[in-house]
């Protein structure tokens, strides 16, 4: 063919390719910022299923009987914003707060909270860095013997090394700590305690001694100094006494004397050793 009956001289074989579709760019779709108020003014007045009820309604089976709060409740569809549960005096929606961001061990950097990670590197390099796992100490006791634990064995010493190792045990401690305190207590109780005998020194006892040798006396003179004569009562009653606190005294100079070791009562040895002294 002769290039003078060509018409077109542009003609070029990159035009046989395929070529995509050109898209069409359409402006954003237009909405009102009332749409919500206008919907509502137009069904405020509309009650669905008001007349007839509805088409179909679901039966429960006769196993299924009548429940508390078990029953199935038809309730209108309502349009719910995602900002306001109310319909009218809905305000323009609220900006949207800031996406959370993590870091992103792959990117090094902190990227949103849903944006994609590539697990594959992060794997990469948890594979890298991981340190090798150690194998567990083993002991055979043979050439051709069992394999043991080295840990559990009970061929490595690990006892001694603990912390508390060659120490009191604690809970000893705090019972050896109750015990004294207990220990204390009672030799507190017994020192706030009043004994109720107390023992006569040497000392006291030879006092006694001398006290009551000395009342004898006293009494053995004014017995010896009562007249010879004893007509009348009284003179026989002070005999008779005299008589009888004389035979008293010498049973006590006798009972003390033959005991070296005394006991006395600690309420009734006060008023003793005052009843000593006023006949002294």
């Amino acid at each position: 063919m002769s290039t003078i009956n060509i018409s077109d001289h542009n003609e070029t074989i990159y035009n046989l390719v395929r070529r995509p579709m050109p898209t069409e760019e359409r402006m954003p779709k237009y909405q009102s910022k009332f749409h919500y108020l206008v919907r509502h003014e137009f069904y405020k007045n509309k009650k669905d299923h008001g007349t007839m009820g509805y088409p179909e309604v679901p039966v429960d089976p006769p196993n299924n009987f009548l429940k508390k709060n078990a029953y199935f409740k038809l309730r209108p569809q309502i349009d719910k914003h995602p900002d306001y549960p109310t319909v009218l005096g809905r305000p323009e929606a609220r900006p949207k707060a800031p996406a959370r961001t993590v870091y992103d061990e792959a990117r090094g950097r902190s990227a949103p909270l849903g944006e994609p990670k590539d697990f594959t590197k992060i794997n990469i390099q948890n594979a890298v860095r991981a340190v090798p796992r150690q194998p567990p100490a083993r002991a055979v006791d043979t050439r051709r013997g069992s394999t043991l634990l080295l840990e559990t064995s009970g061929l490595e010493p690990k006892y001694i090394f603990r912390k508390d190792f060659g120490k009191v045990p604690e809970y000893l401690c705090r019972r050896l700590q109750r015990e004294e305190e207990a220990r204390q207590e009672e030799g507190r109780r017994r020192e706030s305690v009043k004994p109720l005998l107390r023992h006569i020194s040497e000392e006291e006892r030879a006092s006694l001694i001398s006290g009551l040798k000395q009342n004898w006396q006293e009494l053995q003179t004014m017995f010896q100094g009562l007249p010879m004569l004893t007509d009348t009562i009284p003179k026989m009653k002070r005999k008779e006494a005299l008589e009888q606190e004389l035979r008293q005294l010498e049973r006590d100079i006798a009972i003390v004397e033959r005991n070296p070791v005394i006991f006395v009562d600690e309420a009734g040895a006060g008023d003793a050793c005052a009843d000593t002294t006023k006949e002294q």
